[in-house]
Protein backbone atom coordinates (compact mmCIF):
# COMPACT_ATOMS: atom_id res chain seq x y z
CA UNK A 1 0.00 0.00 0.00
CA UNK A 2 2.98 2.53 1.02
CA UNK A 3 4.28 2.17 -2.71
CA UNK A 4 0.68 2.50 -4.34
CA UNK A 5 -0.39 5.70 -2.52
CA UNK A 6 2.26 8.18 -4.46
CA UNK A 7 0.89 6.58 -7.76
CA UNK A 8 -2.64 7.82 -6.37
CA UNK A 9 -1.46 11.64 -6.13
CA UNK A 10 0.77 11.37 -9.21
CA UNK A 11 -1.96 13.96 -11.47
CA UNK A 12 -2.06 16.25 -7.90
CA UNK A 13 1.63 16.26 -7.62
CA UNK A 14 2.45 20.13 -9.36
CA UNK A 15 1.96 23.25 -7.42
CA UNK A 16 0.88 26.04 -9.72
CA UNK A 17 3.33 27.64 -11.98
CA UNK A 18 6.06 25.45 -11.48
CA UNK A 19 7.72 23.89 -14.76
CA UNK A 20 6.99 20.16 -15.45
CA UNK A 21 10.42 18.41 -16.64
CA UNK A 22 11.26 14.49 -16.10
CA UNK A 23 13.85 15.38 -13.83
CA UNK A 24 11.72 17.33 -11.31
CA UNK A 25 9.25 14.91 -12.08
CA UNK A 26 11.35 11.93 -10.80
CA UNK A 27 12.94 13.58 -7.94
CA UNK A 28 9.38 14.66 -6.73
CA UNK A 29 7.80 11.23 -7.04
CA UNK A 30 11.02 9.71 -5.18
CA UNK A 31 10.66 12.00 -2.52
CA UNK A 32 6.87 10.99 -2.04
CA UNK A 33 8.51 7.26 -1.93
CA UNK A 34 10.53 7.98 1.25
CA UNK A 35 7.45 9.12 3.11
CA UNK A 36 5.69 6.98 5.37
CA UNK A 37 2.76 5.25 5.37
CA UNK A 38 1.28 7.43 7.26
CA UNK A 39 2.23 10.96 6.30
CA UNK A 40 1.70 9.20 2.68
CA UNK A 41 -2.17 8.60 3.61
CA UNK A 42 -2.12 12.17 5.26
CA UNK A 43 -0.77 14.10 2.61
CA UNK A 44 -3.10 12.41 -0.37
CA UNK A 45 -6.36 13.36 1.98
CA UNK A 46 -5.64 17.17 1.77
CA UNK A 47 -5.51 16.85 -2.15
CA UNK A 48 -8.04 14.65 -2.68
CA UNK A 49 -11.52 13.54 -1.54
CA UNK A 50 -11.16 10.07 -0.48
CA UNK A 51 -14.41 7.73 -0.19
CA UNK A 52 -15.35 7.05 3.83
CA UNK A 53 -14.84 3.45 2.73
CA UNK A 54 -11.71 3.31 1.47
CA UNK A 55 -10.37 5.59 4.60
CA UNK A 56 -11.43 3.17 6.91
CA UNK A 57 -9.23 0.52 5.12
CA UNK A 58 -6.57 2.40 4.55
CA UNK A 59 -6.39 3.58 8.26
CA UNK A 60 -7.26 -0.09 9.08
CA UNK A 61 -3.98 -1.31 6.84
CA UNK A 62 -1.54 1.94 8.55
CA UNK A 63 -2.49 -0.24 12.08
CA UNK A 64 -1.84 -3.31 10.87
CA UNK A 65 1.32 -2.35 9.33
CA UNK A 66 2.35 -0.23 12.64
CA UNK A 67 1.72 -3.44 14.56
CA UNK A 68 3.75 -5.55 12.66
CA UNK A 69 6.87 -3.13 12.00
CA UNK A 70 6.15 -1.71 16.01
CA UNK A 71 5.13 -4.73 17.93
CA UNK A 72 4.81 -7.49 16.88
CA UNK A 73 8.10 -8.94 16.40
CA UNK A 74 9.74 -7.18 19.34
CA UNK A 75 7.06 -9.26 20.82
CA UNK A 76 7.61 -12.56 20.13
CA UNK A 77 11.23 -12.65 20.01
CA UNK A 78 11.53 -14.41 22.86
CA UNK A 79 9.62 -17.07 20.97
CA UNK A 80 11.64 -16.98 17.69
CA UNK A 81 15.36 -17.06 19.45
CA UNK A 82 14.16 -19.91 21.28
CA UNK A 83 13.20 -22.07 18.62
CA UNK A 84 16.15 -20.94 17.10
CA UNK A 85 17.81 -22.21 20.25
CA UNK A 86 16.34 -25.16 19.44
CA UNK A 87 17.48 -25.71 16.23
CA UNK A 88 20.80 -25.26 16.53
CA UNK A 89 21.02 -27.20 19.44
CA UNK A 90 19.47 -30.29 17.27
CA UNK A 91 22.38 -29.56 14.97
CA UNK A 92 25.30 -29.71 17.18
CA UNK A 93 23.83 -33.15 19.63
Amino acid sequence: MRNGVPWLMRPNFWPEGVQKTVDRYNRAFDTEFEKTLGRLISRLSQRVRIPSGLADRMKRALEIRNLLAHNYFWERSAQFLIGLWRLLLSYVG
